[in-house]
């Protein structure tokens, strides 16, 4: 029996991608040429369903703050060639969206390494998004090619905090290459009080939340009833009502 519990059986030579025998173990290793089918077809929905088991709670708050986000974004988002503020940054949150989605995909297989180089891109698409709310010039450097995102993690963070607090640890830890990518850390079955589990939960309630916060500023004049966002002078600053601040606990402080 293998981990997944299904029989082993002797494959055929035509089936066998390769075969040796490590004395210095007292083994055999035999790799066959199915691995990677044998990967999605069998054992990641194994996987996938340990981790919708464990995490099932977080699943249902995430999804339902992720659709709540993504309708704001529907009245603009088939206006494909509208460079206006809106519309580009509807197309912009989208992809965070999916950014979010392919995540936690990859998150329910078991590769937690590759979720976070997926988080991070999340966290540097809304900085973009921030600085063309902002920043008067921001939109016409950004359609010419001149704005670039990295450079957008630090003004992000003067408007909204909560963006680029970790992503120059995602950075550092999940895109950079470093001691962790030497680990050896092959997808498994989920199991409860799971570190990385519990780091992978708490980050999607944070991720689904800031997008919901970036969302309602873009899009203020939607929302008759903002959680975070108050009018100061001509514009607007973050700053959370009473709604607003038990949502952040429920997200944010589990």
């Amino acid at each position: 029996m293998n981990e997944f519990g299904k029989q082993s059986t002797i494959p055929a030579v035509d089936d066998v991608a390769w075969f040796e025998v490590d004395h210095q173990n007292k083994r055999q290793i035999l790799i066959q040429k199915d691995m990677l089918i044998k990967q999605l077809t069998r054992d990641g929905p194994i996987i996938a369903a340990s981790f919708d088991k464990l995490a099932s709670e977080t699943l249902c708050q995430c999804s339902e703050l992720t659709a709540r986000s993504y309708g704001a974004l529907l009245a603009k988002l088939p206006c494909v060639d509208d460079e206006g503020f809106e519309a580009t940054s509807s197309r912009l949150i989208a992809t965070a969206i999916n950014n979010f989605t392919a995540s936690v995909e990859v998150a329910r297989h078991g590769y937690p390494l590759q979720y976070g180089t997926l988080v991070r891109g999340i966290h540097e698409t809304l900085a973009v998004v921030l600085v063309l709310a902002t920043e008067k010039m921001a939109l016409e450097d950004f359609h010419g090619g001149k704005l670039k995102s990295t450079k957008c993690i630090t003004k992000a963070k003067q408007i909204l905090p909560h963006v680029g607090q970790m992503w120059a640890w995602y950075s550092d830890f999940f895109v950079h290459i470093g001691a962790q990518h030497a680990s050896l850390d092959p997808p498994k079955v989920w199991v409860k009080n799971d570190a990385a589990l519990r780091f992978i939960t708490q980050s999607m309630r944070h991720d689904s939340w800031l997008i919901y916060v970036v969302v309602e500023l873009v899009f203020c004049a939607r929302f008759s009833d903002r959680l975070y966002w108050q009018r100061d002078g001509q514009g607007f600053v973050f700053s959370p009502n009473e709604r607003g601040q038990k949502q952040m606990e429920e997200f944010l402080f589990r």
